[in-house]
C-alpha cells in the first residue's frame, strides 16, 4: 500500500492560514493508527517513560496521543467535533 508522504512541518503553517484538507485526513488516519495499536506502543515506548516523557514537555489533554496509557475510549477526532457543534448550533428552521 503505497502512502502519501507529508514533507510539510506544521510550523511553516501561520494560525491565519489553513491546512489543507488532505493534511488532516492523513492525521485522522495516523490518530486512528495510534489508537488502534496503543497496546503495541506502550510495549515497545514503556508506560513509565511515557509519562515522564508527558511530564517534562507539559502536554496539556488537549493533545491526547501523551495520554494513550490513561484513556479508556478512543478522542473524538476534532473533525467530528466541528460537526457536531455545526449541527448544534444550525438552526432548526434550517
Amino acid at each position: 500500500m503505497h502512502r502519501r508522504v507529508y514533507r510539510l512541518k506544521l510550523d511553516q503553517f501561520t494560525p491565519d492560514e489553513e491546512l489543507p484538507s488532505s493534511l488532516y485526513e492523513h492525521i485522522y488516519e495516523l490518530d486512528a493508527l495510534l489508537w488502534a495499536e496503543r497496546g503495541t506502543f506502550l510495549l515497545v515506548a514503556g508506560k513509565e517513560e511515557l509519562q515522564h516523557a508527558r511530564r517534562g514537555q507539559g502536554s496539556p489533554r488537549s493533545h491526547w496521543w501523551w495520554y494513550v496509557d490513561e484513556l479508556q475510549v478512543p478522542p473524538e477526532p476534532v473533525k467530528e467535533q466541528h460537526e457536531h457543534l455545526a449541527r448544534a448550533f444550525t438552526p432548526a428552521d434550517g
